[in-house]
């Protein structure tokens, strides 16, 4: 009898020691039969999961819940609800956050006699948001460890906001990307606790509204307001002509060399902020070295291609026979889809450097000397002229405002007498015209100017200048022992210089007293060791001038225009993105006025 008592009593004791369910096989048994759970388990035997925590949208206010900048044990009176609380953390809160208390001499940082400094401390402001359990917007599975969201959050632990049309399946409407709502911030201009949780559409182009449902209609110009104003931009792109000392340590041996082909495409947005690039396009440079008593320089410069050459003795160029970059350049524009240059004319002028002109003083200007007109070299037609211009007037001669050159061949673009095709007039602003200085700083021994500009206008409102991306495999000869050899050098490219012209250039490079006209928006690709971009880009369309002896009455004004959802003259479906014009207006944009409207 006393034996069998002793062995229950042993049973109930081992009986005793056990853990519930022995812990699910997810935790220890330890003292006092108590399961020590493994991570992301938890409950008397550990048979329930942990789910995902993040940042609480909503929550009790925990630590420095009296803004004292110190988070102490001692009891405190809520006066709202009358209950007492400490300022501890919960304990699935983890590390609190630090605060900036001082700082780095250790004393008050702004003087105001708090303890905390809150220009550089940011916790405070989180202080209701601390780590919760399915971010408290959702009840855990305990049997998956998965989040059960509610509706209009998502997430492994519900811990950001659902995009309009999440829960159909189709966040968006298929037409944008559900991102941060602080995606266009950075870290320094928003860093509070939702700047990864609380989410929104980012539509397409051409579409809007909250759920990017809406299509766009599109905009113009409001042919009332605007009826005399010129509504259209005007971008210039200019590639430079280059002199370069060929002893600076900072270039390798053919930077700077443009010569041969040049490769090219234009990117341009559209209206709805689309962007679309054009094919390949091409010019050519040429290159020559020249040794002068204050040292070797280097000669980069664009030039048409001698193929070009027609007439009786090749003195002219046939743009007829042989597409030039104007026409190219207007062809690929007007093939981009969604009228991204609408309505494009195109103008291209090759400068001549090698004769003084009223845009850049030769003598005051380049340090050893311009680069030469090969221009007239090659076809004597032009050898006095100051540009080769393309499409050219053959009506008025006046070379200054209608781009008269009688003696250049015919081309497939041709000029008759308007103000939307003659060459760009820019009196009284003549510093947006061909020929400019282009490099941003002085420099004794480089310089540089516009060599080609090529002009494309549309009816288009441009808020962003186009860029341009080049590639070029520079062509090099080495004579050595009187055999001449022709080998490509190291591919060159980069990207355009998107500048903003306001004045002319002043002052002289090589006495470094030389100051830039312009501003520069966005850098693009400079000529090693200098500030001089290869090719720069800007807006010139206000800087134009209607001449009434020409262009005709009444005068009409180039400073600028706005443009509008339907013109303001008629109203959006924004389910088709088709406006509906008011009666007397016309066109997709409702920009054009008939014989209704003026009665």
């Amino acid at each position: 009898m006393k034996y069998q008592f002793i062995v229950g009593a042993l049973l109930f004791g081992s009986a005793a020691a056990r853990c519930p369910n022995g812990c699910s096989g997810n935790g220890e048994c330890g003292t006092n039969s108590q399961c020590l759970c493994h991570r992301n388990f938890m409950g008397a035997d550990c048979s329930e999961r942990i789910c995902y925590f993040n940042y609480a949208f909503v929550d009790t206010p925990l630590g420095d819940v009296n803004a004292d900048g110190i988070i102490d044990m001692r009891i405190n009176l809520d006066e709202k609800t009358k209950n007492y609380a400490t300022e501890a953390y919960d304990r699935m809160y983890g590390v609190a956050r630090p605060i900036d208390t001082q700082n780095a001499t250790g004393v008050d940082a702004d003087g105001d006699g708090l303890a905390y400094n809150e220009h550089r401390q940011s916790g405070r402001w989180d202080e209701a948001h601390f780590y919760r359990e399915c971010s408290n917007k959702g009840i855990c599975n305990r049997a998956t460890g998965q989040c059960v969201c509610f509706p209009g959050y998502e997430g492994e632990g519900c811990q950001r906001t659902s995009c309009p049309g999440a829960e159909s399946g189709t966040p968006c409407s298929g037409h944008g990307l559900c991102l941060s709502a602080y995606v266009d911030y950075t870290s320094s201009e928003y860093n509070l606790w939702d700047a990864d949780k609380t989410m929104k559409c980012k539509c397409d182009a051409g579409y809007d509204g909250p759920d990017c449902s809406l299509r766009l209609c599109p905009v113009g110009p409001d042919p009332v307001e605007h009826a005399d104003k010129v509504t259209t931009s005007l971008q210039k792109i200019s590639w430079g002509a280059f002199a370069l000392a060929t002893n600076s340590s900072a270039r390798t041996t053919h930077s700077g060399a443009f010569n041969g082909p040049l490769y090219f495409t234009i990117t341009v947005e559209d209206d709805f902020g689309d962007s679309w690039t054009t094919k390949s396009l091409s010019i050519d440079y040429l290159s020559s070295f020249n040794t002068t008593a204050t040292g070797d320089y280097l000669y980069s410069q664009p030039v048409p291609s001698d193929n070009f050459l027609g007439g009786a003795n090749d003195e002219v160029y046939d743009f007829y026979l042989h597409t030039n970059v104007a026409d190219d350049v207007n062809a690929s524009v007007r093939a981009l889809p969604n009228d991204a240059v609408a309505d494009a004319y195109v103008w291209m002028e090759y400068h001549n450097h090698e004769e003084a002109t009223t845009n850049l003083n030769v003598q005051d200007y380049w340090s050893n000397q311009a680069p030469d007109w090969h221009i007239g070299k090659v076809a004597p037609a032009f050898a006095d002229s100051p540009f080769l211009r393309y499409p050219f007037s053959t009506v008025v001669a006046n070379e200054f405002t209608t781009g008269y050159q009688a003696q250049s061949g015919s081309g497939k673009s041709r000029y008759w007498a308007s103000q939307q095709t003659r060459f760009p007039d820019f009196t009284n602003s003549e510093f947006a015209a061909c020929g400019q200085a282009t490099q941003i700083s002085s420099n004794v021994t480089d310089v540089s100017a516009e060599g080609l500009c090529i002009f494309i206008s549309s009816s288009n409102k441009v808020t962003t200048n186009y860029a341009v991306t080049y590639s070029t495999n520079p062509e090099v000869s080495v004579t050595t022992g009187g055999v001449e050899s022709v080998y490509s050098a190291q591919t060159m490219t980069g990207y355009s210089t998107s500048i903003t012209r306001t004045a002319m250039a002043t002052g002289r490079p090589k006495s470094d007293t030389y100051v830039a006209g312009f501003t520069v928006d966005s850098a693009g690709t400079y000529i090693d060791g200098t500030t001089i971009p290869v090719v720069t880009v800007e807006e010139v369309g206000k800087h134009r001038y209607w001449d009434v002896n020409i262009d005709g009455y009444p005068k009409k004004d180039y400073a600028g225009f706005s443009s509008d959802e339907c013109s303001r003259r008629g109203l959006c479906d924004y389910e088709s993105g088709e406006c509906q014009c008011f009666s007397g207006y016309t066109g997709v944009a409702c920009s054009s006025q008939n014989s209704i409207s003026l009665s």
